[in-house]
């Protein structure tokens, strides 16, 4: 049923699509392991996340059970994908939207940093341009201020993680980089 609701190339799928979602969700929520099989779905999560319907915040909870369940397999294989895919759309989310997707990512840089992962998830935030996409989300500030406050706590649990690395990544784009970045710290702080 999953796999049939799921299949966007069958005319059916748009009746069973949002149930397939909400049988999914819950088949992950009470799963205690996640067999290979059930790790193949994880590109159409992906793919669904690119369309950014009104489902996207299940999805991202899909997503979200996917890394608490099982982060090693999860990121070993879809790392790359799933932060291309949350980086070409930050910023463009709705705050609901954007909420969602701190909540994922905050989940996954715990989950990753509890199965000593870290190294090789902030290397794959870097290449695909999450980290400085991030940063500019909160140097330009158009989103809201909980939004730029989730933000500014995602990247300081990296800066926590692993100091040297994110410095030296945000000490490359210069030193007005740098300043504005602090600028905004101390404002929010306030």
């Amino acid at each position: 049923y999953l796999h049939t609701s799921l299949d966007v190339s069958n005319p059916g799928h748009l009746h069973l699509f949002e149930e397939g979602l909400d049988l999914w969700l819950v088949t992950l929520q009470n799963a205690t392991t996640c067999s290979p099989d059930f790790l193949n779905f994880i590109p159409a999560a992906i793919s669904f996340m690119e369309i950014g319907n009104e489902n996207l915040k299940k999805i991202l909870h899909i997503l979200e059970a996917y890394i608490v369940l099982a982060p090693l397999e999860t990121l070993r294989a879809y790392a790359d994908p799933l932060f291309t895919g949350i980086s070409s759309k930050l910023g463009t989310f709705t705050a609901e939207a954007s909420n969602a997707i701190l909540r994922l990512i905050d989940t996954t840089l715990l989950s990753c940093y509890q199965a000593a992962c870290f190294p090789a998830l902030f290397q794959v935030m870097v290449s695909k341009g999450f980290l400085m996409k991030m940063m500019n989300v909160v140097l330009i500030g158009e989103e809201l201020n909980t939004i730029i406050v989730g933000f500014l706590m995602v990247l300081h649990r990296i800066t926590i993680y692993d100091a040297p690395s994110f410095l030296t990544n945000i000490i490359q784009q210069g030193d007005a980089g740098l300043n504005r970045y602090l600028d905004v710290i101390l404002e929010k702080v306030r």
